[in-house]
């Protein structure tokens, strides 16, 4: 239990700086993107990709910091009035039945709809 404890707090601890460096990230690369637009007149699409994903990443890291924290968003229509044991078996399955589900049509999007070729490119 205590390893368990352990790799707990290692892993809330790096989330937590992760967290902090996507943060920066996003604030530079935003910033410079508005930058280059409104005073230089060019766009840099890398650039403007960076932010984009490092608010994605910042959201999905997000949801672990407040699951570790226990201070994420409930709604405590089937939670309240049991024991703590119910509770979190109600965190478990909700977890299971949304918030996995959530993240997997995520992942199916960017990884295989974002990114597989157009129609157009398989015509000859």
């Amino acid at each position: 239990m205590i390893n368990f404890q352990r790799i707990s707090l290692f892993l809330h601890l790096l989330v937590e700086k992760l967290s902090i460096y996507l943060f920066s990230i996003l604030v530079v690369s935003q910033i410079s993107t508005v930058l280059l637009r409104y005073i230089y007149h060019t766009g840099f699409l890398a650039l403007h990709d960076m932010s984009v994903y490092s608010f994605s990443g910042l959201v999905l890291m997000s949801v672990l910091y407040t699951f570790g924290r226990n201070e994420h968003v409930r709604v405590d229509v089937f939670r309240e009035g049991h024991s703590v044991k119910i509770q979190q078996w109600v965190d478990i399955v909700s977890i299971v039945l949304f918030l996995i589900p959530f993240f997997a049509l995520i992942l199916y999007w960017v990884c295989l709809l974002y990114t597989s070729p157009s129609p157009r490119d398989k015509r000859q």
